[in-house]
């Protein structure tokens, strides 16, 4: 019986094709590692953002609140500051404490650690506040709101976030 003598080709095309396989294998595996970690970046991000959208609306529920009752203003006094928090509620003027609450503990976007800053200033014009008569009130209005997502990063760590509206109460 006669042996046949394999060529080197053949032996080295079959080897190359096993290399080729493990190497497509760890392209692969480097492809998932770098889409697990944009991944990583993005969906803090994008919660990020639905964050700031919601406090955006939460500065338009304030407006909202205090075009339809400027009275409630008159608690706060002219030129004060007061900062509300998720313990203070009940010290806010009942004119707003739903709104502080859905701020704090609502059921979509809740800001549990955030602050809620309301300072009454002069108006656009340096005009100092005026709260009385109500129908002659003239102030400026300004609200901070200031609250910590819950971890931005992958390392767990969170940056304070603050977004400011500024309004003019009257004419």
């Amino acid at each position: 019986m006669k042996y046949r003598a394999s060529s080197g080709a053949h032996r080295r095309q079959s080897g190359f094709i096993l290399i080729e396989a493990l190497i497509a294998v760890a392209m692969f595996i480097f492809g998932l590692l770098a889409i697990s970690k944009v991944y990583g970046i993005l969906v803090p991000a994008q919660t990020s953002s639905e964050y700031t959208s919601s406090v955006a609306g939460y500065g338009n529920q304030f407006w909202g609140l205090i075009q339809a009752n400027p009275a409630a203003l008159n608690t706060i006094g002219a030129g004060n500051t007061v900062t509300y928090t998720s313990t203070s509620v009940g010290s806010a003027p009942a004119t707003l404490q739903p709104w502080l609450n859905n701020i704090f503990t609502g059921q979509l976007v809740s800001l549990s650690n955030a602050s809620v800053t309301i300072t009454l200033g002069a108006d656009s014009a340096g005009t100092a506040c005026v709260l009385v008569p109500v129908n002659a009130m003239l102030c400026g209005v300004t609200l901070t709101i200031t609250w910590t997502p819950v971890a931005t990063t992958l390392a767990n760590s969170a940056t304070t976030r603050t977004q400011t509206f500024n309004y003019q109460v009257g004419f």
